[in-house]
């Protein structure tokens, strides 16, 4: 009987020892204030994936495109753009990056986009995501390349 009492005492103990480190650490998590996000200097009001742009416009969105094609491309209009900056297209193939992709905005609104060319070995699923100056995701787009 005294045995299970010591073994009871330790375990008591240990669990003491746990939760008060716990507290410790979430008061100083707590004594941290959560840092805003940096404001982004656009604003993306669309973003789709089309097999063309023309005449400053996309041309035949989709979600599935045909390895035939031989390219495809990625168009972003951005408003609100309060000065000269920058966004990127980061293009993965399943969950490899194969390009990223630098692209300059101007003030008021901007229309831009960026391509690829597409391989035999580049069928599957695929996305594009679209970030800030500051690498904060505006928005991630799937599609795949089929036969």
């Amino acid at each position: 009987m005294h045995r299970v009492i010591k073994i009871f005492s330790i375990v008591s103990i240990s669990l003491g020892l746990l939760v008060a480190i716990s507290s410790v650490g979430l008061c100083v998590e707590g004594n941290n204030p959560p840092q805003a996000p940096v404001p982004s200097d656009c604003t993306l009001l669309e973003a789709v994936m089309c097999e063309e742009v023309s005449a400053q416009s996309p041309k035949n969105q989709s979600t599935v495109f045909s390895i035939a094609l031989g390219e495809i491309s990625c168009f972003t209009l951005f408003g609100s753009v309060s000065k000269e900056t920058v966004v990127y297209h980061y293009w993965f193939r399943r969950d490899t990056l194969i390009k990223r992709i630098q692209l300059h905005l101007n003030p008021p609104r901007w229309r831009t986009f960026s391509s690829i060319e597409l391989r035999e070995a580049d069928k599957g699923p695929w996305r594009v995501e679209i970030r800030d100056r500051n690498g904060i995701v505006m928005e991630i787009l799937r599609f795949s390349i089929t036969d």
